[in-house]
């Protein structure tokens, strides 16, 4: 069994969906306080802790639910984006730019 391919817009809008799902399990209406606060480390345990959940589902049933699995991936997907909104997004910076800008390596861990 498989899931069709979606558009980049889509995958977006399983994110957003998720992010307003975690919003609110994680703070129910009528709290005062935002989004859970975490600190890096922790968001990179807890993202850790869903991508091995993932793999262990994915591994333990090959190709026979992959929705599952995705709803993971869709769940780990929405740490990553939570996590960014509470300590920055760095931009990628494109292989186009190191040339205009004169750099003649990328930096380390980009």
């Amino acid at each position: 069994m498989s899931v069709p391919r979606t558009s980049r817009s889509n995958e977006y809008a399983a994110i957003d969906t998720e992010r307003t799902y975690q919003a609110q399990r994680w703070h129910p209406p009528g709290e005062s306080t935002g989004d859970a606060e975490h600190e890096l480390d922790a968001w990179l345990l807890y993202i850790l802790d869903y991508a091995q959940r993932a793999v262990r589902e994915g591994s333990s049933q090959p190709n026979e639910n992959p929705t599952s699995v995705l709803d993971v991936v869709r769940k780990v997907a929405g740490l990553c984006v939570a996590c960014m909104e509470q300590h920055g997004a760095p931009r990628r910076i494109e292989p186009a730019m190191w040339a205009r800008g004169g750099l003649e390596n990328p930096p380390r861990g980009t």
